[in-house]
């Protein structure tokens, strides 16, 4: 394999020249052999070579040729032959079938037709095709849509025999004088410095600088609207700007070219030089005279006509701009200005006046600036024809500047735009259209403003705001920022996106971009729309992702549109001035891939029953080319809209034949789309304080809505059983706040038969059971004028000593703290009574037996979360999964969520995302993403439980599960703002920067943040490019525009989205993507559950944890029955001295409960004990924290300053005790006899307590 390269042989000494090369060659035949090897099994290596086209004669030496050290050889042009003949065959081979295997699926053009270079598209010629040494084209960047010119060098087209220093000089003269003035305000910016083309370092280098939009003069100047003084004021800024240049400190900067087009006017009126092609920095003589002697211009000064631009001196500028300047003064008004300038034109260049002189002569304004550093008042209106790069403006109450222009024509222009903030840092891109044409303006808007509901489909190009009435003088709509290209900058070339994207075959990429692109069509002709002028120019292509853009001349289908849009592409019907059809689209759309694919104009076979392929196109797209042709047939075959069309490739797709398509049944049909509400989202907003809707329903099952989506426990079912049959007298809810206690009691009420009492009536009195009845809903309240005490009192009175014989039962909602108060109260009036000595007992755990007839609940304990259940042996989370079924509507979700699916904002809704998911569709894909979320919230949320730093009561659960599921915004807020971003759950469950977050439950989620994590192999995947990997189909995650989600984000949505089996496949183990801190988490939740041994493993890595809190030589871990316990001395020495505990005497167990039926619990930390020999016990409260901590510093992780934080104070106390204990053997170790233990010991002889020092070696 031989790659030509314009090097020297000394090119191979230079590693950044030929190291990346060689890297390169060698890679290519690697590939190139492989290929081979797949048509003919015994080709081997294929070696790589370079030909360098600069060694005239042979390069070798001492017969030897020069070889790169990854083994590439470089030859000489008069070392061809040794190439030649040096190229070995393993026999007789089929060269046809080896040429076919290597045929490039693309087709790269000559240098005069290219389309891309680097990372450049649409590029289009500027300069003589004949010119090879330097190219400029007109380009785009399509990653930032902005328009450049890309100045090209290839320096192996320099004059035969041209030193190397001189080509380099030569090609880098232009950039270097844009580079050195590239402060001054009136040169055009660098965007890419001077540089090699990727892939040909040494011999060919760009450049580019952005293509400004400002409006050149000779176009300008007869716009009627550029005033006489706008002129004036002008021609004077460009004078000041030119004397810059021709007085700058390292030497005047010549021109040399100026003429109408290279001057150019700014929006602000200021001056913009373009076409430096041919400038010069005096005193450097770069060009000679007969190199240049044809290149003046038609405004170039008499000296240079005469002696070439080698001739042009700092007056020859002077004459040129005067010249350019004189045809803007052409009006009576203007002919002193006009007399002025032409000063600058006198023949003879020691006549021409200096540009001070022509300043102060053409200024004749008493207060006007004397130089160009001076700020002159800007134009006040401008219009959007004039804008360019930089320009401000100001639109609906927004600052915006103007980034590019991003398109132009006779009816309109289209702006990239960032939104400026009060500091004038941008906040955001956007797109913005301005139509100028007054014959289109008011109906384009209109389109804009109707098209706005629709264009939220993926597949087309998203209105966020329209002006309110349309004016030439400013911006008509703002659209969603979108990267890409137009895929007429792809014509022709779809083989080569094939190829990128990774597509098997080109008809495969064009069969995926056809559905997309019809179902946007179906978007449109189902609400009764046209898009108007579907081509190529309309369609954006980002990798593998297409959109249509463009609705200027959108409109309901049957009118007649004001223009028949891209003619090439339009239908027959379009082109006679019929009314606007649906079939019309769809025609335009085969048509404008037709031209993609072929490179060729759209033309039709002599029967009219389809296009014009050539047979090699008929083989290479038999699917697509059936569908194309009958789309652009005659009216009774065409299909009527995108939905035939789209039916039709779908059937063609699945092997069905394309008759079928059209079958009714088949057909893709697009409801009506309307700005629908669904009514239960305000109810489901009112639960979550921080909603505009919030603080609506927080106390009690007082609406509907709250009695729909009360979740019953067991102890709804056990305590009114055990009041029916009188078991029961007296019930004692306790609790925070917020613990669902009057909701209970109030749904008790209704199961007993009675009528719910509103939670204001705070005294209940009546009959339940048959029994007589006493309920306060708020014992802690006083009421009616009446003290909390008196009502505690009379509630209590008849069980202080005993129940009633009447058989009334009493129920009572109280916090545990207003208890206790009442019960001192109660003792210091009237002593102790047995029932205030029972509850005493009770909240001080003494005893975990009430009599019979008194149930005390306390809801502190319960486990919202989760509950273990050891006979079953699972954490069952009925709570949760029911509360989030009954809140999206239970049995009725489907109905109550039908309004969605004829919802304009469906697209952008994602409280019907969350309602799908959660049960609200019948689609098993979604379902099955709402279970792993539902999953993983649920973790989230038990570890919160665990954490044990707050206690999640019933009402923040369900505030907290609103807002993490459906956000702030009703359907009405979505409608009435098209700008509004959906929320993600991801965000609102762990990001503590979310929008209106509040309340103890979401602080805590938010410290869990898995984005607070990282993972390498995770984090990769996450941020690469492409589509999930097919091996396991783990998303990678994008924003509305395809742009990949900063990491935090997408490891907060890879957590709540990924399955278990997809984690373990992208990281690597179970644990790659968790919670903060969240590896032992499951591990610790499930601590009870596990068999016994498994739990004296967990005990085992506890106490060694427990051991290795503070550094201990490796000697003192010998034994495994023992718990080494190190023993600080208050003065510090290299000594260390430790302690042994047997392992036996530790327990591990999980936190208990008092036992009552019907209430969950799960345990919020672990508890480890030593028993001493002389009895009792010493505790250690293990929480998840230091469980975590222990479990690290088990498996060796070294962990520093453990004891800061205040999680692990009683840490320090714990190992403290055991080290008090009456221990009757000391170790010591010191690192001077690193393999020696010495043990100090008391030990009993002959009943004496005897100090004995015994040796241990290793």
């Amino acid at each position: 394999m031989v790659e030509v390269k314009h090097w020297d042989a000394s090119a191979l000494r230079k590693s950044d020249l030929s190291d990346p090369a060689a890297e390169l060659i060698v890679a290519k035949s690697k590939r190139i052999a492989g290929s081979l090897r797949s048509a003919d099994h015994r080709i081997g290596f294929v070696a790589p070579a370079f030909l360098l086209t600069r060694e005239l004669g042979s390069i070798k030496k001492n017969g030897h040729l020069p070889r790169h050290p990854m083994g590439v050889v470089a030859y000489g042009l008069k070392d061809v032959l040794d190439l030649v003949s040096g190229a070995v065959s393993p026999g007789p081979m089929d060269s046809t079938r080896l040429a076919n295997t290597l045929a490039g699926r693309y087709n790269i053009s000559d240098a005069g037709k290219l389309k891309r270079l680097a990372r450049f598209d649409e590029l289009r010629l500027l300069t003589d095709d004949q010119d090879r040494f330097q190219r400029i084209f007109a380009a785009r960047d399509p990653r930032t849509g902005d328009r450049v010119l890309l100045h090209t060098y290839d320096l192996s087209a320099a004059p035969s025999g041209e030193a190397a220093t001189l080509t380099d000089r030569r090609a880098r003269r232009e950039f270097d004088v844009v580079q050195r003035f590239q402060k001054s305000p009136h040169l055009p910016s660098i965007v890419d410095t001077w540089q090699a083309v990727p892939n040909y370092a040494g011999e060919m280098y760009f450049f580019s600088v952005g293509d400004s939009a400002a409006t050149p003069i000779s176009d300008l100047r007869n716009d009627k609207k550029w005033t006489s003084a706008q002129r004036r004021d002008f021609a004077i800024r460009a004078l000041a700007a030119l004397e810059d240049f021709l007085e700058a400190d390292g030497g005047p900067l010549l021109h040399r070219a100026l003429d109408g087009d290279s001057l150019r006017v700014r929006a602000d009126n200021t001056p913009l030089f373009a076409g430096w092609r041919w400038a010069r920095l005096i005193p450097a003589q770069t060009l000679s005279a007969n190199q240049l002697d044809n290149q003046a211009g038609g405004f170039a000064a008499p000296e240079v006509i005469a002696g070439g631009l080698a001739a042009a001196t700092p007056r020859s500028d002077i004459y040129s701009l005067c010249a350019v300047l004189a045809e803007i003064f052409d009006g009576g008004d203007d002919e002193d200005a006009r007399t002025v300038v032409q000063l600058g034109c006198d023949p003879d260049p020691t006549h021409r006046p200096s540009l001070a002189e022509l300043r102060d002569l053409l200024d004749d304004r008493p207060s006007a600036p004397s130089s160009i550093a001076e700020v002159l008042e800007p134009v006040a209106t401008v219009s959007p024809s004039r804008w360019d790069e930089g320009h401000l403006f100001q639109w609906k109450k927004g600052s915006y500047r103007v980034v590019s222009v991003l398109g132009q024509g006779s009816v309109a222009r289209t702006f990239k735009l960032e939104q400026i903030d009060a500091a004038g840092e941008p906040i955001g891109t956007f797109v913005g259209k301005a139509v100028l044409n007054p014959e289109f303006g008011p109906t384009s808007l209109a389109a804009y403003q109707r098209m706005r509901t629709f264009s939220l489909h993926p597949g087309l190009s998203n209105i966020l705001e329209c002006a309110s009435e349309w004016s030439a003088d400013e911006l008509m709509a703002l659209l969603r920022w979108s990267q890409g290209s137009p895929l007429d900058a792809w014509r022709g070339d779809l083989d080569f996106i094939a190829e990128e994207t990774g597509r098997d075959s080109t008809e495969q990429l064009l069969l995926e971009w056809l559905e997309k692109l019809c179902e946007a069509l179906v978007a449109l002709h189902g609400q009764g729309w046209v898009h108007g002028d579907v081509s190529l120019s309309n369609i954006l292509v980002d990798d593998s992702h297409v959109m249509l853009i463009d609705y200027d001349l959108s409109g309901q289908i049957g009118h007649k549109p004001l223009s028949s849009g891209t003619l090439i592409y339009a239908s027959p019907e379009r082109r006679d001035g019929a009314v606007v059809q649906a079939r019309d689209d769809v025609y335009s759309l085969a048509a404008s891939l037709f031209h993609a694919i072929t490179d060729r104009p759209p033309a039709f076979v002599e029967n009219g029953s389809g296009l014009d392929w050539t047979d090699q196109e008929r083989a290479a797209f038999p699917t697509l080319i059936p569908i194309l042709d009958r789309a652009t047939g005659p009216i009774n075959m065409s299909f009527a809209h995108a939905g035939d069309a789209l039916s039709a490739l779908r059937s063609a797709g699945s092997a069905l034949p394309l008759a079928e398509a059209a079958s009714p049944s088949s057909r893709v049909v697009q409801p009506v789309l309307r700005p629908n509400v669904v009514p239960r989202v305000k109810d489901i907003l009112s639960s979550y304080p921080g909603s505009r809707f919030g603080n609506a329903e927080t106390r009690g099952l007082d609406t509907d809505f709250s009695f729909d989506t009360y979740v019953p426990t067991d102890l709804d079912t056990l305590l009114p059983a055990e009041i029916r049959a009188s078991d029961v007298s007296l019930v004692i809810l306790c609790g925070n706040a917020g613990d669902g206690k009057t909701a209970f009691l109030q749904r008790l009420v209704q199961t007993l038969g009675g009528e719910a009492p509103q939670s204001s009536e705070r005294v209940w009195s009546g009959r339940l059971a048959d029994r007589k009845a006493l309920i306060n809903l708020d014992g802690a309240a006083s009421w009616r004028g009446r003290s909390a005490d008196d009502l505690l009192d009379e509630l209590f009175g008849p069980f202080l000593d005993q129940p009633p014989k009447d058989g009334s039962i009493h129920l009572v909602a109280v916090n545990d703290g207003r208890l206790m108060e009442w019960i001192e109260h109660q003792e210091m009036r009237h002593g102790e009574r047995p029932l205030t000595r029972a509850l005493t007992a009770a909240f001080t755990q003494q005893t975990q037996e009430l009599t019979s007839h008194i149930r005390l609940v306390e809801l502190n304990d319960r486990s919202l979360v989760g509950g273990l259940d050891l006979q079953r042996g699972s954490i069952s989370t009925h709570f949760v999964d029911e509360l989030i079924r009954l809140l999206i509507g239970g049995e009725q979700a489907a109905q109550i969520w039908t309004p969605c699916r004829t919802c304009s904002a469906q697209t952008r809704c994602s409280m019907k995302r969350s309602a799908d998911m959660m049960g609200a569709s019948t689609d098993p894909a979604i379902l099955a993403e709402g279970s792993r979320l539902r999953e993983r919230l649920t973790e989230a949320l038990q570890t919160v439980h665990q954490r044990n730093e707050i206690h999640i009561t019933a009402r923040e659960l369900k505030a907290a599960i609103s807002y993490v599921l459906f956000g702030l915004d009703d359907c009405e807020d979505l409608h009435r703002n098209a700008e509004l971003n959906p929320h993600d759950p991801a965000d609102h469950a762990f990001n503590p920067e979310s929008r209106g977050r509040q309340g103890e439950l979401l602080r805590e989620l938010a410290r869990l943040d898995p984005a607070l994590e990282g993972h390498a192999r995770v984090d990769r995947y996450l941020v690469g490019k492409g589509a999930p990997d097919p091996a396991h189909g783990a998303r990678r995650f994008r924003d509305a525009v395809g742009r990949a989600l900063p990491l935090r984000d997408a490891r907060r949505r890879a957590y709540l989205s990924w399955s278990s089996d997809q984690v373990r496949a992208v990281g690597g183990d179970d644990h790659a993507l968790t919670l903060r801190d969240g590896r032992r988490a499951s591990e610790f939740r499930t601590f009870p559950l596990l068999p016994e041994d498994e739990q004296l493993r967990i005990k085992q890595r506890l106490c060694r944890g427990l051991s290795r809190l503070e550094a201990l030589p490796d000697l003192a871990y010998r034994d495994p029955d023992r718990v080494p316990i190190r023993v600080l001395p208050r003065t510090p020495t290299e000594t260390a001295f430790w302690i042994e505990k047997s392992a036996s005497r530790f327990r591990l167990d999980a936190e208990r409960f008092q036992s009552v039926a019907g209430l969950e619990t799960l345990h919020r930390f672990l508890v480890l004990r030593y028993e001493p020999d002389h009895g009792g016990s010493e505790e250690l409260i293990v929480p998840l924290e230091l469980y975590s901590l222990l479990m690290d510093l088990a498996d060796g992780v070294q962990i520093l300053d453990a004891f800061s934080d205040d999680v692990f104070a009683n840490l320090g106390v714990f190992t403290n005790r055991l080290a008090q204990e009456d221990e009757r053997k000391l170790n010591a170790w010191n690192p001077v006899e690193g393999n020696v233990v010495r043990q100090l010991s008391v030990v009993d002889v002959r009943n004496r307590q005897t100090i004995t020092l015994s040796i241990e070696e290793a």
